[in-house]
């Protein structure tokens, strides 16, 4: 559930109550703000994908 619920909740810091300007006027503060937010993400993408990875492996063994 959390890790469905972050990615929905960075989204909407991204495009919350800012999609407007966002759309007309990207700046490089806007840019270097939403940087982290997607390293997040990618970062826990990664982590979930080798832990099902390590579980599918244990699995095939037994």
């Amino acid at each position: 559930m959390v890790i469905w619920l972050l990615p929905a909740l960075l989204l909407g810091v991204a495009t919350g109550e800012r999609i407007v300007p966002l759309q007309f006027n990207i700046g490089p503060t806007e840019l270097l703000l939403l940087i982290p937010y997607f390293l997040i993400v990618l970062i826990l993408i990664l982590v979930v994908f080798l832990l099902i990875k390590k579980l599918l492996a244990k699995e095939e063994r037994h």
